[in-house]
């Protein structure tokens, strides 16, 4: 409702800058010199009436879509963006197989598991140790475990150590490499009186040895919550404060991986350098330790796709492909060594840590292994475009958008302008020929049957090619028609009466 209310508003603006428009065009003619104004009213009066309706249209035209621009990043503008975004999304959910796409082994720490394991209020190290075991023995291409592990007292730490250890003695063995595995890191909520200083890090009893061993590393899980509740939109990095009391940026999960799982060091080297730029000067001060680094385009190339790290909104979207409970024959399917699989895969946790027989790791073979909980005690579970999932499950879509297509861009200024251009002119001939409700009828089939599929296919590629704004585009078009139309109407009735 509020967002309809919103669109309502948006048109009535729109509505209302059309007699201005009138106005403002009446006052430039009268503005213009003798020999100009003549020359522009003598060719004027030379085109027919279809002609000028379709000069009118055609001015009106551009006016609208200037004004659409100039107000895209309004949040009235913004929400119907994102509405549209959020349909074309849910209708890719379940679509047809797709060979790039890497599969995602969810391992769940679901209502079951919580129950066997006894209801503890702090996740056992010990069960996260075996499930990291697990993903490890199926040979996963990455591991995530979006637990907090800063909790004291939750029992188990020593045997989550030695599973952890395996990668400081990995570095020492070549012979023996390991999938990059990334721990969430959390940071403390800000006191009111320090509002103004960057958020602290809690320290776990992991951090010497995450420091040490190259394969481990930390990552932010950190997202935004839209107004309507619902989580959208990625943060690609988040500035801290450390237990030391140093300033630093953590790169978040899904761009640690992006760098990580093409095993390539100077990337990840491009990557560290990128974000050290950003880095504040201290915890108190949130300069930039490089002056003007917020004024550059900062872009890392990782893998065959450039990352902005100051990126704009749109890029921001997470381009979610995976739902938490997918109805049957909705889960879309990837190729994983010449065999088909489901893009996701969900395990309870206990079937894993506390079964009679174990299942058999390989299952993990491939696999991105994320490790979290949907458990209602955990409240970790939010609102999405494809409804509620897990924190755990926002981290795999994260991370599947980014890794497989990049951040989410839309088509050039070039591009843009030959659209809509194209779809200004084909609005104009409609306006000019049909009243207002056939003219809005058919512009509306145009973007319903043409933008709309083509949205939906570019939109696996990472390309957004946005109709909402062309849609704005028809209804405040058709709206200026009937004012028209009106406005002519009111006028015949006076002159008949006169």
């Amino acid at each position: 409702m509020a967002r309809l209310i919103k669109l309502l508003w948006l048109l009535a603006l729109l509505r209302s800058l059309v007699p201005i428009a009138a106005q403002g065009t009446a006052w430039l003619f009268r503005r213009m010199p003798p020999a100009v104004g003549g020359w522009l009213r003598r060719r004027w009066s030379a085109l027919s009436p279809f002609q000028r309706r379709l000069a009118v249209n055609l001015l009106l035209g551009l006016t609208i879509t200037v004004l659409l621009h100039a107000f895209r990043d309004t949040a009235t503008v913004g929400s119907v963006e994102d509405a549209s975004l959020d349909w074309v999304m849910a209708m890719r959910s379940g679509d047809a197989p797709t060979a790039g796409l890497r599969p995602v082994l969810f391992l769940d720490i679901d209502e079951a598991s919580y129950q066997a394991w006894g209801e503890p209020l702090l996740t056992p190290r010990e069960k996260l140790a075996r499930l990291i075991d697990f993903a490890l023995a199926g040979g996963a291409a990455a591991i995530v475990v979006d637990v907090d592990l800063s909790r004291i007292g939750a029992g188990g730490e020593a045997a989550l150590w030695r599973s952890l250890a395996r990668y400081a003695a990995a570095d020492r063995d070549s012979a023996a490499p390991l999938p990059p595995l990334v721990l969430a890191r959390v940071t403390r909520a800000r006191l009111p009186e320090h509002h103004d200083s960057l958020p602290t890090e809690r320290p776990t009893a992991f951090d010497h040895l995450v420091a040490a061993a190259p394969g481990l590393h930390w990552g932010a899980v950190t997202f935004d919550q839209d107004a309507d509740g619902k989580v959208r939109r990625w943060r690609l990095w988040d500035a801290a404060c450390d237990a030391a009391g140093v300033a630093l940026i953590r790169p978040s999960i899904q761009l640690q991986l992006k760098a990580l799982l093409d095993a390539n060091p100077a990337q990840c080297a491009a990557l560290h350098d990128a974000l050290a730029l950003l880095t504040p000067v201290d915890c108190d001060d949130m300069a930039l330790r490089a002056p003007g680094a917020r004024g550059r385009a900062l872009v890392v190339q990782l893998g065959t796709e450039p990352v902005h790290l100051e990126p704009e909104r749109i890029a921001r979207r997470i381009g979610y492909r995976l739902r938490w409970r997918p109805a049957p024959g909705e889960m879309p399917q990837t190729l994983l060594h010449g065999v088909q699989v489901p893009v996701l895969t969900v395990l309870s946790a206990a079937r894993i840590t506390d079964a009679v027989q174990p299942l058999d790791p390989g299952l993990a073979r491939g696999h991105l292994v994320i490790i979290g909980a949907s458990h209602a005690e955990g409240r970790d579970v939010y609102d999405t475009p494809l409804g509620l999932m897990p924190g755990a499950l926002i981290v795999a879509n994260a991370v599947l958008s980014l890794d497989s297509h990049g951040e989410l861009r839309g088509p050039g200024l070039l591009a843009t302008l030959a659209v809509e251009t194209l779809l200004i002119v084909v609005l104009s001939l409609l306006f000019a020929r049909f009243n207002g409700f056939w003219a809005g009828l058919g512009g509306g089939a145009l973007v319903l049957f043409g933008l709309l599929p083509l949205s939906l296919w570019l939109i696996a590629d990472g390309w957004w090619l946005n109709y909402a704004i062309p849609l704005l585009a028809i209804q405040a078009y058709q709206m200026a028609a009937e004012l028209r139309e009106n406005l002519a109407a009111r006028r015949r009735r006076t002159s008949n009466h006169a």
